[in-house]
């Protein structure tokens, strides 16, 4: 199975597959190793709106991204890069301005992403899949069927990083993907049985949120 199997890839997903930070991610960004992008439903230009696919600058985006790994849901960008016209991979960094015509636009954290190719260039270049797999089958317990162990790893950097989604559904959904990324074959738990374990915890935290 390709380890790499979807188009794009939020930077939340990247630093829990790849082990790193937040900041990590942004760093690369900002260093010219990684291309980080979003998609804009709209933003006003002072040659008129644009929608889509955008790219964005890390440097920008620093700030936002504490060196101790945490970040805030919610941001706002004040300039993209669209491609320039006729010129190969060059791009146009131009400002935006929301629907009311404010300065920068809101986006969520989530919605900040590496295109798939970018994302298995990256980690082949770095052999990054070679020491995912490898951790992924060390710490699978041979007797159990699903690394639940590798479940609630993955959900304590998940709070530690950003916090409760909106609901435990969400949660769930978003823990199975997470079992069917690090399995060869993409086997992963129904969501209710992913629920039912994460059940407990979820009421602890929202009862001391």
């Amino acid at each position: 199975m390709p380890f790499s199997r979807k188009s794009f890839y939020s930077i939340v997903e990247t630093a829990a597959k790849w082990e790193c930070s937040l900041r990590d991610i942004i760093d690369c960004s900002a260093g010219g190793e990684l291309t980080i992008k979003t998609f804009l439903r709209y933003a006003e230009t002072d040659d008129g709106p644009i929608a889509g696919s955008v790219t964005l600058s890390a440097q920008d985006l620093l700030a936002y991204f504490h060196v101790d790994g945490n970040a805030g849901r919610s941001l706002k960008i004040y300039r993209v890069g669209i491609p320039a016209e006729g010129s190969g991979d060059d791009l146009n960094w131009i400002f935006v301005r929301d629907e009311e015509g404010g300065t920068g636009v809101e986006i969520d954290i989530n919605d900040i992403h590496i295109t798939g190719e970018e994302f298995k260039r990256f980690q082949d270049k770095h052999e990054i899949g070679v020491v995912v797999k490898e951790v992924v089958r060390w710490r699978t317990p041979p007797a159990e069927r699903h690394d639940w162990e590798g479940m609630y790893r993955r959900l304590c950097k998940r709070i530690f990083e950003i916090g409760l989604p909106e609901s435990l559904n969400e949660l769930s959904i978003e823990m199975q993907q997470g079992f069917i990324e690090a399995s060869e074959n993409g086997d992963a738990p129904d969501v209710s049985t992913i629920r039912k374990r994460l059940q407990p915890i979820w009421n602890d935290l929202r009862e001391t949120a």
